[in-house]
């Protein structure tokens, strides 16, 4: 049995630049991508612990819950989300306007 010792550890083939800064320095850090949005890692949190109810049982079903009230929060405080809601409330303040206008 070999000695945990003797394993040597290798740089990465080619390092890579790091984002900020000097860009003339070089750093073996892996580049990382950014993180998913909120709503998305949610939405994958919830399916997960769907899962883990069927498969272990009732007993993690707050879990669900709790995603569940994060997903809808996080849904309503979401810039992109509300925007549209407004674009949406805008346009069709507009239809009924150019509806009452065409009327007269």
């Amino acid at each position: 049995m070999r000695s945990r010792s003797r394993v040597r550890l290798e740089p990465l083939r080619s390092p890579v630049l790091s984002g900020k800064g000097d860009s003339s320095r070089k750093t073996f850090a892996p580049k990382r991508n950014p993180p998913a949005p909120l709503v998305e890692r949610i939405e994958r949190a919830l399916v997960l612990a769907a899962y883990v109810v069927v498969r272990h049982g009732p007993a993690y079903a707050p879990l669900v819950d709790r995603l569940e009230r994060e997903l809808e929060a996080a849904r309503q405080n979401d810039p992109t989300e509300r925007a549209k809601r407004i674009l949406d409330a805008y346009n069709s303040l507009m239809k009924v306007g150019a509806t009452t206008q065409h009327k007269r």
